[in-house]
């Protein structure tokens, strides 16, 4: 029903994050994931975040009665 996945530009935003976070700069910190083999894990944390924001924006509020 999600039609999401991660983009080339959303992967690179994601990694400028992480290496502003780190202290590092972002091509350096892109070319370790990338000689890692870790590039699909970049772009499943974007795919995650897409699909959890998503369920948030969909989500109902109901107030339920609590019976005791």
């Amino acid at each position: 029903e999600f039609e999401k996945g991660a983009s080339e530009s959303e992967i690179k935003e994601e990694i400028q994050n992480l290496a502003a976070a780190h202290g590092r700069r972002p091509e350096e910190l892109r070319r370790e994931i990338i000689d890692a083999g870790q590039i699909d894990v970049i772009a499943s944390r974007v795919f995650e975040r897409k699909i959890a924001a998503e369920i948030i924006n969909r989500a109902k509020i109901v107030d339920v009665a609590v019976s005791v």
